[in-house]
């Protein structure tokens, strides 16, 4: 039972970098097509990131955001009944390194409004749809320290700017965050953005 389960993971694996692949080929193939001279650039730069994390781990932002979003594609692909995304500030927070901030920030706003523009899907039993999206972030990694990063204020400056009622957003807080991002967090539940959970 082992081998044949280990042989679907390759199956499921290869399929997910083919997958990938072919957004690489497509991006490279409108690329050729295209006049102007910067989209060509985004569409070259798409083409690569996806040509490398098609088979290589994310080596920086731009790759870990994208690499985690096919993730998400596949989820959907196979099941999309309540999708909790985890801890994507300290999931992406070792990839920010030199990636500048204002450039970052864009990704992680889009990133909020593709998880939304899947919401609706399917419908189901609850009359809505049938998943329910929630990121978490603060409170502290596998070491016991602070887990807070500048990926965490970003993804409250996206839910902030974007308003969407998901993913849903909950809040580790622990002692050892900085103050400044409990206060952060407040701020937009005060502002009515009533889908933060908190928990300590």
């Amino acid at each position: 039972h082992q081998l044949s389960f280990l042989r679907s993971v390759v199956i499921v694996y290869t399929g997910f970098s083919n997958l990938i692949n072919r957004y690489s080929l497509y991006a490279n193939e409108l690329a050729q097509k295209e006049k102007s001279v910067r989209r060509k650039q985004e569409l070259l730069k798409i083409s690569d990131i996806c040509k490398n994390i098609a088979h290589n781990p994310a080596t920086d932002f731009y790759e870990a955001v994208q690499l985690m979003w096919f993730g998400q594609l596949a989820a959907i692909i196979e099941n999309f009944e309540f999708i909790c995304y985890g801890r994507l500030d300290v999931l992406f927070g070792p990839y920010l390194k030199e990636t500048p901030t204002d450039e970052a920030q864009q990704l992680i706003d889009c990133l909020i409004l593709k998880m939304y523009d899947q919401a609706d899907l399917r419908q189901s039993y609850l009359q809505r749809y049938a998943a329910q999206l929630n990121i978490t972030i603060g409170g502290v990694d596998r070491t016991g320290n602070d887990a807070v990063n500048p990926v965490s204020f970003m993804i409250l400056n996206a839910v902030e700017k974007t308003r969407l009622p998901e993913p849903l957003l909950s809040i580790r807080v622990n002692s050892k965050n900085p103050t400044e991002f409990l206060k952060r967090a407040c701020q937009l539940s005060v502002q009515g953005l009533n889908f933060i959970s908190y928990y300590n």
